[in-house]
């Protein structure tokens, strides 16, 4: 009738695919932050660049004012090998070549690291891309086929659904565990002294009322913990405390909402 050695997981997938949506956003910051960050970096490495060029522009315009204000070189000085003077001019240029060009490679590597590491986390996402619309959808049907499992149906109109669920009511009022929690639950959630009507009929509300909890206690928001309950109640015969306690908070602030 009610199959105990089935393991109802909707909610656990339901958990591990919220987290993981979770850290997916994390991720997303982070890599928008990263691109931000290499983007600043070498806007400042070329403003950088620009700024010693124009005081090299300026130190090399002055040297040439100064020059042209010189007398006249000796012969002696004239003469002086021509190489020396190129050695000199080549040792400048080095310097320059030498400086510049790695502060390019350092914006063109960075550049290239970040483009490597959104491709790859691109593809990863691409994997397991998903919403919190899918999310529902997903456990929404696992739930129905898991509820459908546990009583062997095949569909949520077969009547066999019905019979198994008040079978399973009937054992639970009999246990002493699950009939304070129903009492617990009622004097939480609802004040019969605010009922007004004749004996018979606050006695129907308060019938109907029970039947409204234990219904609850099948729904996709409690069914994970109520399933253990039963499997406890069926196999053991005892249930625990801690649970019992989960089961009756979490139905409370479901009422309650």
């Amino acid at each position: 009738m009610y199959k105990t050695d089935f393991v109802v997981r909707y909610h656990d997938i339901e958990c591990e695919l919220v987290n993981n949506l979770y850290k997916m956003a994390q991720q997303k910051k982070e890599r928008e932050m990263a691109i931000i960050l290499a983007n600043a970096k070498a806007a400042i490495i070329q403003k950088e660049k620009q700024i010693k060029e124009m005081e090299q522009k300026n130190i090399d315009e002055t040297t040439t004012k100064k020059k042209g204000g010189r007398k006249k070189a000796s012969t002696q000085e004239i003469t002086q090998p021509l190489e020396s003077e190129e050695t000199v001019k080549k040792r400048g240029r080095k310097k320059v070549i030498k400086e510049e060009p790695k502060k390019e490679e350092e914006i063109k590597e960075d550049s290239k690291c970040i483009e490597i590491k959104k491709e790859k986390e691109g593809s990863d996402e691409e994997e397991i891309e998903y919403t919190m619309e899918d999310v529902q959808l997903i456990c929404d049907k696992l739930y129905r086929d898991e509820l459908l499992s546990v009583f062997g149906v095949d569909s949520l109109e077969d009547p066999n659904i019905d019979t198994g669920i008040k079978a399973v009511i009937e054992q639970m009022i009999d246990n002493k565990n699950f009939k304070q929690l129903l009492e617990e639950i009622k004097y939480e959630i609802i004040d019969y002294n605010n009922f007004s009507g004749t004996p018979i009929e606050i006695e129907n509300i308060k019938r109907n009322s029970e039947y409204l909890i234990f219904i609850t206690l099948f729904s996709q928001s409690v069914f994970y913990l109520t399933h253990k309950c039963i499997c406890q109640l069926f196999t053991v015969s005892e249930i625990d405390p801690q649970l019992i306690n989960r089961l009756k908070e979490k139905m409370i602030s479901l009422f309650k909402k």
